[in-house]
This record gives structure tokens, sequence and C-alpha cells, in this order.
């Protein structure tokens, strides 16, 4: 009898302590996370969903004489006659379906996680003010296709932006990763091995030898070697002064951490940011390295901000489909005696859904 008291005694104990800890997580302003929550499919179907980013799906006659299709964006797309191949080799003819993923305005980057930001080693960190950026690819029953030896497609877009340049650069994405690999080879000998992955997140855009034209109606014209890539029309953004530095943004609450430190990987809180007056796109990599709560968040690339340049800071965590938000006009301020940095601090609170996308549109002013 008393072990059956003691036992009723310790489960209302137990029961008391669970309510009690359950009250006090939900007067926390840190998210709870679980990284089994959140995954990145999570994030990508709904941002997806969000703005002007459905991908594009066009069905074109390879046996017309000129086959070509018109995006929603006015953007001619002019394909190759003869110049498609199957898995085998094969050159096709008929009916083929492109899928087009096509972006010109901050916004629809910063859904999509693709900012405009140089990873080239020359340029490394830099600023690029973008025209456009394109993703293409192509199938025939299912099946993937290619682009023959020498074949190219055409594009003439365009110019959104204020910019009046007369040629510009063609940069290239990678989107892949290379992991280190460690284990055992087929003679149980330790072996350590290089292997590319694809990135789920984020492009590092590169510099390639092209450049598109500008004609007399402002439109921009070049040409896409290979198809399942990234290609970006970007003019790397002259610095106004060479007094740069590194911003840390804080989050004083609702920070999910993410999965890993890797920049590729689920990154359910992030941080973007848009210079005033260029059609760009920053994005806060890095996570701070820190336990202490209200001193975790993201930092920029070591001195690649501009002292004196002004901006729309965009802080937020998606978590279990709820949003939490901060828009801030910053400017970026001389770090104090003795820093190498500036600290910012974001109050990201919840927000509908509208309200987030009113906030990603307003990146485009």
């Amino acid at each position: 009898m008393k072990n059956y008291f003691f036992f009723m005694l310790m489960k209302t104990f137990v029961s008391i302590s669970i309510i009690a800890a359950l009250i006090f997580l939900s007067a926390c302003t840190k998210l709870p996370i679980n990284d089994s929550v959140l995954s990145h499919s999570d994030i990508k179907s709904d941002f997806t969903q969000l703005g002007d980013s459905i991908i594009q799906k066009l069905t074109v006659n390879m046996s017309e004489k000129y086959p070509s299709v018109m995006t929603t964006k006015n953007t001619l797309i002019v394909l190759p006659v003869n110049g498609f191949k199957n898995l085998k080799g094969e050159i096709i003819s008929g009916l083929i379906q492109v899928r087009i993923r096509e972006y010109h305005r901050p916004s629809e980057m910063l859904l999509n996680d693709k900012p405009t930001q140089s990873f080239d080693p020359l340029s490394v960190g830099g600023i690029l003010e973008s025209f456009g950026e394109f993703y293409i690819s192509a199938s025939q029953n299912g099946e993937p296709l290619q682009l023959r030896e020498g074949a190219s497609v055409s594009l003439t877009m365009d110019i959104y932006n204020k910019s009046n340049p007369q040629k510009i650069p063609i940069w290239e994405a990678d989107t892949s990763l290379m992991k280190t690999l460690k284990g055992l080879n087929h003679n149980a000998e330790h072996v350590t091995i290089q292997q590319a992955v694809p990135s789920q997140r984020g492009a590092a855009w590169h510099l390639n030898s092209q450049s598109a034209v500008v004609n007399k109606d402002r439109q921009a014209q070049f040409d896409i070697p290979k198809l399942d890539t990234w290609f970006n029309c970007d003019i790397l953004k002259p610095l106004e002064t060479d007094y740069l530095t590194t911003v840390l943004v804080y989050f004083n609450q609702n920070y999910a951490p993410s999965v890993s430190n890797d920049w590729h990987t689920t990154q359910p809180s992030s941080v973007f940011f848009k210079p005033e007056g260029s059609n760009s796109l920053l994005k806060f990599y890095n996570p701070i390295l820190t336990d202490e709560f209200g001193k975790q968040g993201f930092y920029s690339y070591e001195n690649s901000l501009p002292v004196g340049m002004r901006g729309k800071l965009l802080a937020f965590t998606y978590f279990n489909s709820h949003f939490f938000m901060d828009l801030q006009t910053i400017d970026i301020q001389a770090p104090m005696a003795g820093k190498n940095f500036i600290g910012l601090t974001v109050n990201p609170v919840e927000v509908s859904k509208a309200t987030f996308l009113a906030a990603t549109e307003s990146l485009n002013n």
C-alpha cells in the first residue's frame, strides 16, 4: 500500500513538473527548435509558392524551323534546331518540355535563395548588381535532355533596373559541394575521397567568359551553353569607399539555429541585406558560433560591406509554418574604436504570410 501511495505521489509530482516546464517554455522567446520538425523540403515547398517564383513549364515543337518560347517576363528563348540529344546521345525532334526559372527582382531572389554575391577568386563577397537569373532544363517523355556539343540556347531579355550598360558579364553558379568521405574500400583499407553533391540552397557565382550585349531597345542578348545550370547577368558593383567592415546580426528573440554551420544546409533563420539603389541582394550566410542567448545570428563576409552604405535588412525565421520577421532600414556605420565589426540587433515577431510577402516586395523599391 505504501508503494502504491508513493507511486501516485511521484506520478502527480512528475505531471505538475511537466506542466510547469511547458508553461516556462511557452513563455520563452527562443524557439524550441527540433531538427526533425523543420526540414529543407518544408521551407522550399512553402517558399516556392510565396512569390512570383513558379517554374514555367512550356512545350516546344523542335520540328519547327525556328523553335522558340516567350516567358511570362517577356524573355524570348530561341532553341537550337537539332541541338538537343537524349542520354543515349541521339539527336531528338518533335515535342519537348522546357522548364524555366527566371528571377529579376530581389524578392524573387530571396524566396528562391539566389542572392547576388560573387564567389569568384578575384572578388569573393563582392556585390553583384543583377539583370536576371536563369535556369533552363529540358526533357522529352520524362527523359532529361542535354545540348549537343557546340549548341546553345539564345535569350533576349528586357532590362528592368535603371543601369544602362552596353555589355553585362555572365556569371555561372556552382550549386554543388565537395564532401569528404572517410571509410573502407573494397579491400577494407581506410580511404578518404572527395565527392560532389548537389547543394540544397544558395549559389556560388563565378565569372565565365561570356557577356550579354545590350541592344538599342534596352534588351540584353546572350547564349546559354548548357542546361541544368544557373546563369546570372551581373555587373560587379564598384565600391564608393575602401573602408569596409563586417556586420554581425544578433537575434534578440525567435532565432532557430541551423542543423549545422554549413551554408548549404537547412537554415530556418536567415538574414538578407538589400543595398539602396541597386538591384542586388546579399545574404549573411555565416552563423555566429555562440550559445549566448541574444547573441546568436549571422554575419556578413568579413570586411565586405562599405561603411556608409544604406539598405534594408530583413531578418526572419520560418518555423512550423509560422513566420517571424524584423525589417529595418540601416546605415553601415564605422566600427567603434578598437573593434573591426559592427553589431546590429533584430527582434523578429510573428507575422502573417501576407505581411512577410509585403516585406520581401519592399526590397524591390
